[in-house]
């Protein structure tokens, strides 16, 4: 896939369910009010949503989106196009995301990407609500979660928090 996305695709939107809003305002803005406080593990939303697809990935969690609470997020912006300090090529993942689990190239054609995107969502929903679990565990402290992901990341060479069926706590 291009780095760069025709106006068309570039405004398809990539969904997530409302009821995490208390998980994207602490790990992307570093407080449960959404005010720009402390510690902030993503530099932006769109980072913390491709990292919760993988999270779901791993875990085999799917959710889908409640299509009257979702928020969108144009692909656009995951394309980093006309962003200065930000990752580019980002919807590259979520393309992927199709082709792995369709195991078909024409999951990444245009007339396809609806359905690479829906999939890439349903992974996401599922690694977010894996991620507010962990977090509701660990009294909301995004240190408990980060140590967690390095146990899980590298198990022999941390010690502490084992992961096991799903639940790191």
């Amino acid at each position: 896939m291009s780095s760069t996305l025709s106006t068309t695709l570039g405004n398809k939107v990539v969904r997530r369910n409302d009821k995490y809003k208390d998980v994207v305002n602490l790990l992307v803005y570093g407080s449960l009010d959404g005010r720009t406080g402390g510690l902030k593990p993503f530099d932006n939303i769109k980072d913390l949503i491709i990292f919760a697809a993988m999270v779901g990935m791993q875990f085999e969690t799917t959710e889908n989106v409640d299509p009257s609470s979702s928020i969108p997020i144009t692909l656009g912006t995951f394309s980093g196009a006309g962003s200065r300090g930000t990752r580019v090529g980002q919807h590259d993942i979520i393309f992927m995301f199709g082709l792995l689990l369709k195991k078909d190239i024409s999951a990444i054609k245009d007339e396809n990407l609806s359905d690479s995107i829906a999939l890439f969502e349903q992974y996401s929903n599922g690694g977010l609500s894996m991620i507010q679990d962990w977090l509701v565990a660990a009294a909301w402290n995004p240190l408990a979660l980060e140590q967690m992901l390095l146990d899980f990341a590298m198990p022999s060479q941390t010690s502490g928090i084992q992961v096991e069926g799903g639940n790191p706590f």
